[in-house]
């Protein structure tokens, strides 16, 4: 058994997933990468990449959207699957694992796994009855060196003793951070015995991987002579303030000189507008809302300044030499980031501290610490990407 199978069940696992697989392939491996069919046929570069490399196969699945469509995903059928597939390795993305499970379920969900159940789950199931190590791969990243106390975490870790459950994850061969500050962070925070916890770097905001996403032409939006301003809506959960953010969304709207393109879903739970802030918003002449017309990738290319709260997208920007502009005070104090100890980031603490940034006439990016990169995306005489490729392939060989 020699493959690397990989389950990309949503844009994140895409976005992070791609370079592995990349540079499995380049080192000769053989990878299969199951990926959900509403994300393919879409213009995505990165899909484009994976079709163009040899040794990479793209199987297109539909991913479950509720419990009955559950039995596509039963153990024969994925047993049957990686055994075609000549699987010696599996890679899912940041999730539940299956330690305990047997002990945890009565014998009627022991049964129902067995003929349904979600596909990452079913491929830990049936890859430890065949002896195939498991990967929690990341499907993200993150810039916060504490855990943000949103109520959802709040009410869980109540449940459980004050730590977040996730015990379960021990089963996994390895549970992969891009950096020890995000290990550290879950591993002291919840249940896992943090044995199989290990940090290998950020394949996705290596600066190879940087080079290749950013090769291609940005966004086409007109913003005449006027400085490019891209804002990314915050997730309000995120202990954001979210009248002051309002508050600045109106004033970057009526700031002479600049184009300001607001991204992120307008009606999506975690970053929703109401109807009367999209209309109020939307007839200020510096504000452009851009939805999901561009990718993240090509609205970076295009501007000059970002601002973001907390998404770890800011890395690009970092990595392009872009001015990032966090506005610190508009997240609680309790939530303590990667920018407050390395550099990289414009913290405003108040909203004219942040207009006079981004309206200076000459943008100058905040300095980074000569360890950041080492710290946030693990770079050092190995390529990232070249460190996953040996340590799966390592895991595979048991």
């Amino acid at each position: 058994m020699t493959s690397h199978v990989l389950l990309v069940g949503g844009m994140a696992e895409l976005d992070q997933f791609t370079p592995i697989a990349c540079a499995l392939a380049r080192h000769g491996e053989v990878v299969h990468l199951l990926v959900e069919e509403l994300l393919l046929g879409k213009g995505d570069p990165r899909e484009a990449l994976l079709r163009n490399a040899s040794n990479i196969s793209i199987h297109p699945i539909r991913m479950p959207s509720s419990r009955i469509s559950q039995v596509a995903w039963s153990a024969r059928r994925v047993r049957t699957l990686l055994r075609q597939l000549d699987t010696g390795l599996v890679g899912v993305e940041w999730g539940n694992g299956i330690a305990g499970r047997e002990v945890n379920r009565g014998w009627l969900l022991r049964l129902k796994d067995r003929f349904a159940s979600t596909p990452a789950i079913q491929l830990q199931i049936i890859a430890q009855e065949l002896g195939i190590p498991v990967v929690s791969l990341p499907h993200g990243h993150s810039t916060k060196t504490s855990l943000v106390p949103s109520e959802h975490i709040r009410e869980v870790a109540a449940s459980h003793g004050g730590k977040l459950p996730f015990a379960d994850r021990d089963s996994f061969a390895a549970y992969v951070f891009a950096s020890e500050y995000h290990r550290r962070v879950i591993v002291e925070n919840s249940t896992m015995s943090g044995a199989n916890a290990e940090v290998w770097g950020s394949a996705r905001f290596s600066k190879e991987w940087i080079d290749e996403l950013y090769s291609r032409p940005g966004a086409s939006i007109d913003s005449g002579s006027s400085r490019r301003v891209l804002m990314f809506l915050p997730k309000w959960h995120n202990s954001v303030d979210r009248p002051q953010t309002i508050a600045l969304l109106r004033a970057l709207g009526s700031t002479p000189g600049v184009h300001v393109a607001i991204a992120g879903h307008i009606r999506a739970k975690d970053t929703a507008l109401t109807e009367a802030e999209v209309v109020e918003l939307s007839k200020l002449p510096s504000l452009q809302f851009v939805g999901s017309q561009w990718s993240s990738i090509e609205l970076i290319t295009w501007c000059d300044v970002l601002i973001d709260v907390d998404s770890s997208i800011a890395f690009d920007a970092i990595r392009l030499g872009k001015v990032y502009v966090r506005p610190k005070y508009l997240q609680s104090d309790a939530v303590t980031t990667i920018y407050d100890t390395e550099g990289g980031a414009h913290q405003p603490m108040t909203q004219s501290a942040l207009l006079d940034i981004i309206a200076a006439p000459t943008l100058m990016p905040a300095p980074v610490s000569t360890s950041f990169w080492s710290v946030v995306a693990g770079d050092g005489a190995e390529s990232v990407a070249d460190r996953y490729a040996r340590k799966l392939r390592q895991l595979r060989a048991g």
